[in-house]
């Protein structure tokens, strides 16, 4: 079976320096987010190697979510999106539900760590590649794990695309903290969506293209790996960088822009 990586890790050894991300001002190369990527899915597979098939990502819109996203595949994991802007409570149901072990953490979700470590019913696996010493955190969480940026920096690891029979690529959760209700993707269907909607783009690497939605909506899976399996620069648009767009689209030099039609207001 094709894994969802293949595309980006072919466009890595095709395109290794061309941009594959471009995030508040700085861009990143695809050999440097594959090896990031590689590093997490690395250690995730050392650290973490317990029976829930998931890597979670407590990220939106940051070096830490894309990096974490290509990783979970990586490492033959299904991909669990949280949101760091939803209630703590809502979060820690839906840790709790998953059984997820390891939790891929961006720089945004770092003020609510403490809280998720201390409720959490399990130890975790806590990875953090925007962030550099943990031992404040470590020392209140001895039951916990923690691979912070440094670490990852140097863990020297292929990205590799490792088939997922018979698992999801993506799990979300819908409804509130009481009851939060998992929807999955198949590995399998979205790998062929993305086929399909690469060739009917007619994408190519001089595209640049929008990422608009939050990691934990599907619709984001759309922009990730059509972009990047062809080669193709994507353009992170989060809440702040969403004013103004029609500014940001000639700015950025858009080439393709994906949104819901509420978002056309912005361009006037």
């Amino acid at each position: 079976m094709a894994s969802l990586l293949r595309g980006f890790v072919r466009a890595a050894q095709l395109h290794c320096t061309r941009t594959a991300l471009r995030l508040e001002g700085e861009s990143f190369t695809y050999e440097s987010l594959a090896a990031l990527a590689g590093a997490i899915a690395a250690q995730v597979k050392a650290n973490a190697p317990g029976e829930a098939p998931i890597l979670g990502v407590y990220a939106t819109h940051s070096l830490s979510a894309y990096a974490g996203a290509l990783a979970a595949p990586g490492c033959a994991r299904t991909l669990l999106a949280l949101d760091p802007y939803d209630p703590p409570r809502r979060i820690n149901a839906i840790l709790a539900h998953s059984g997820v072990e390891a939790l891929v953490v961006g720089a945004e979700a770092a003020d609510r760590l403490d809280g998720l470590l201390e409720a959490s019913g399990r130890p975790l696996l806590i990875l953090t590649p925007e962030l550099e010493d943990l031992r404040g955190l470590a020392a209140r969480h001895r039951r916990h794990r923690f691979v912070d940026a440094r670490a990852l920096s140097q863990c020297n690891a292929e990205l590799e695309a490792p088939p997922m029979p018979g698992r999801p690529a993506f799990l979300t959760y819908v409804g509130g903290a009481q009851r939060p209700r998992p929807l999955s993707l198949s590995h399998q269907g979205l790998v062929h969506y993305i086929d399909q909607v690469t060739r009917s783009l007619d994408l190519d690497p001089d595209d640049r293209v929008s990422q608009v939605f939050d990691l934990r909506l599907s619709q984001s899976l759309h922009d990730l790996f059509s972009t990047w399996q062809a080669g193709a620069t994507l353009v992170a648009l989060g809440r702040s960088e969403r004013r103004q767009l029609g500014q940001r689209i000639r700015s950025h030099r858009l080439t393709r822009l994906a949104g819901w039609p509420a978002l056309a207001a912005g361009l006037w």
